[in-house]
């Protein structure tokens, strides 16, 4: 039964680990592990015996009489009874860190049984709550995580995360040249583009009758409870400086004082800042005003048509979120991987049906159907992402928004 499942799995294994005779032996015994795992549901014992009665049957699989006798010697090194305390799984592993609602469950399962590689998935909520991760975990925590433009640009001033090594990503190929090489990461020498997101104003138009068109606008006294905003610091105090006329990016103290004040003001209607899941109260109409990010919208629109985007007159941000590589990563050759395999075409539609932010993927265009293409929350138009900002890296400056968000929160 054993042998079985190895060789169904045979032509998967040679072509993830064929070079490397430790890996191949640990994936060799972690699929019988799976098989006997399967064996104890029906029956209490079983002897180690039947792995190895057809070294034949075995042979077939491996490429050399010593490589079939250094496993069959690793099999027969395993505890019976101890299968799962006694087995390295640290080949088959990827530790994961990312944005909360971005990469479907569906997904992870599939990559999981196309490659054998278990992904050990963690979320954060901000580029902040990221750093700090990644800065005081210990050394091999993490493997492959999400930052967004600016902050792949302070990982990389800070020595947080590798190079890619990007001849072994073939996808690569797929990525709209549109977003690659830009100034954060200018030769995409440590990070490759995801997703593009945009902040936007959504209103229920049948509850919010007014005319939205400025972060402004937001202040009007009826609006009490009706606002859910992104908690986000470099978000909410840019919309601020927007909405006074400020660069997004300042660092002028008087300038965040003032847009402190503006964000003290709009607080007032603000019901809850939310960056995990805000269109769960838009749907359920417990807010009817928010400014949430793209993709969220994009949702709440499909459930309510009365709902309307507004990308307002102030400016709005724009952000891209990358693949890239932590620095000491244990298991990097499986984040290789799982980049290609997210930027196949057909894998990157399905995660944008679910998670429709502005698609960088120029393979995956065949495989979008029209809802997406015509949400103009979803498939954000052109002309409008050229009037998106970037937020930008702002060094030790960030210990003034720090300062300011404290103040706010």
């Amino acid at each position: 039964y054993c042998l079985d499942i190895i060789i169904e799995k045979a032509g998967d294994i040679f072509y993830n680990y064929g070079d490397n005779i430790k890996v191949l032996t640990s994936v060799l015994i972690s699929y019988c592990v799976k098989s006997l795992n399967k064996y104890y549901e029906r029956k209490n014992n079983l002897s180690l015996d039947i792995l190895i009665d057809d070294k034949r049957k075995l042979q077939d699989t491996i490429k050399t009489e010593d490589d079939c006798d250094e496993t069959l010697e690793a099999i027969q090194s395993v505890d019976e009874y101890d299968l799962f305390s006694k087995i390295e799984f640290d080949h088959f592993e990827l530790n994961v860190l990312n944005w909360s609602s971005y990469i479907p469950d569906s997904i992870i399962n599939d990559f999981e049984k196309e490659t054998g590689i278990k992904v050990n998935y963690g979320s954060y909520s901000s580029n902040e709550e990221l750093l700090a991760k990644i800065s005081t975990s210990k050394s091999g925590t993490y493997d492959l995580i999400f930052p967004s433009d600016y902050m792949v640009e302070l990982m990389i001033k800070r020595n947080l995360i590798d190079k890619i090594e990007k001849n072994k990503i073939p996808n690569i190929k797929n990525l709209n040249k549109n977003y690659m090489n830009l100034e954060y990461d200018k030769n995409n020498d440590y990070s490759l583009p995801f997703l593009l997101a945009s902040t936007v104003i959504i209103k229920n138009k049948a509850v919010i009758k007014d005319e939205i068109n400025s972060y402004n606008d937001l202040l009007n006294i009826h609006y009490k409870d009706e606002l859910i905003m992104l908690d986000d610091q470099r978000i909410v105090i840019g919309l601020g400086l927007l909405a006074l006329g400020y660069d997004m990016n300042s660092t002028n103290i008087n300038e965040l004082n003032e847009a402190r004040e503006f964000i003290l003001k709009i607080k007032e209607n603000i019901k809850l800042f939310d960056s995990d899941s805000p269109k769960n109260y838009l749907i359920s109409k417990e807010v009817n005003l928010g400014v949430i990010w793209n993709a969220e919208a994009a949702l709440v629109i499909k459930n309510n048509p009365n709902m309307e985007v507004i990308f307002p007159d102030d400016g709005f941000a724009i952000s891209i979120d990358n693949f890239c590589i932590v620095k000491n990563a244990k298991n990097k050759e499986n984040a290789y991987k799982f980049i290609n395999y997210i930027l196949r075409g057909d894998i990157m539609a399905k995660i944008i049906s679910e998670y429709p932010y502005k698609n960088v993927n120029k393979e995956a265009e065949k495989y979008l159907d029209e809802e997406y293409l015509q949400n103009k929350a979803a498939n954000i138009p052109d002309d409008i992402i050229k009037k998106g900002i970037f937020v930008k890296n702002i060094d030790e400056k960030i210990k003034l928004y720090d300062k300011t968000w404290a103040s706010i929160k």
